[in-house]
């Protein structure tokens, strides 16, 4: 029996005492990822912590307009450590193409993936998207982009799984996954959305799907796996 099975049999035998251990893992992964994106601004809170104002109203105006400043420099820190963090620890290489249980080393490595994800969009994504930073960050998580698109949504899990051709509009709110529950099993799959394709307000695209050229998904529309769509097929 290989490292790899002993380790999930293992796993999968303490279940109560595993999840408590595994979520104060991520707890900390997490804590870990946050405190790394504020080194930069807290340094510089710091500097500013010695400088000697002429009145206490100078330095309360200086401190009121410096924090949300420190705040963008947190945001916009964790948009590149988060992926740099996700390559360090080669993490989307152990979700491509994945269908088995819950409790397996596949399922950690796209529980830590999403926990940066989350974590992004939580602190910093949903103040600045639409943005080229927001499409920036889901690049360097792994998702394939295309020319011309826009992504007017947060709601992106599995980005090393997705993959949008050009001219695709991502309305607001739309929810993309490369991942899905069946039969008491996690899938993991591919999404592909080709060119031109319209994913409409708070719709839900899942993984293993290839959407073709220039659909029209509509507002809350729901694409499920497996699904077999036409070029310019309007989904309702």
């Amino acid at each position: 029996m290989s490292f790899k099975e002993n380790f999930e049999k293992t796993y999968r035998k303490m279940l109560g005492l595993g999840f408590v251990i595994f979520f104060s893992i991520a707890a900390t992964f997490g804590l870990l990822t946050l405190g790394l994106a504020l080194i930069l601004p807290t340094f510089l809170f710091f500097k500013l912590l010695t400088i000697e104002f002429s009145s206490q109203l100078v330095q309360a105006i200086s401190f009121a307009l410096s924090i949300p400043f420190l705040y963008f420099l947190f945001g916009v820190s964790l948009v590149f450590i988060a992926p740099l963090i996700n390559k360090i620890l080669r993490l989307n290489k152990f979700i491509q193409g994945f269908s088995g249980n819950m409790y397996s080393v596949e399922t950690i490595a796209w529980f830590f993936h999403n926990e940066l994800v989350y974590l992004t969009k939580l602190f910093f994504l949903n103040l600045i998207t639409p943005s080229p930073l927001t499409t920036l960050f889901y690049k360097m998580m792994g998702m394939k982009v295309g020319k011309n698109v826009i992504i007017n949504s947060t709601n992106i899990y599995d980005p090393c799984l997705i993959e949008i051709e050009d001219n695709v509009l991502i309305g607001g709110s739309a929810f993309l996954l490369g991942h899905y529950g069946q039969k008491g099993r996690l899938v993991m799959a591919k999404l592909v959305i080709k060119k031109g394709t319209t994913v409409g307000l708070s719709a839900t695209v899942f993984g293993n799907n290839t959407i073709p050229e220039k659909c029209l998904i509509g507002p809350h529309a729901v694409v499920l796996p497996k699904s077999k769509l036409e070029p310019n097929q309007k989904i309702r």
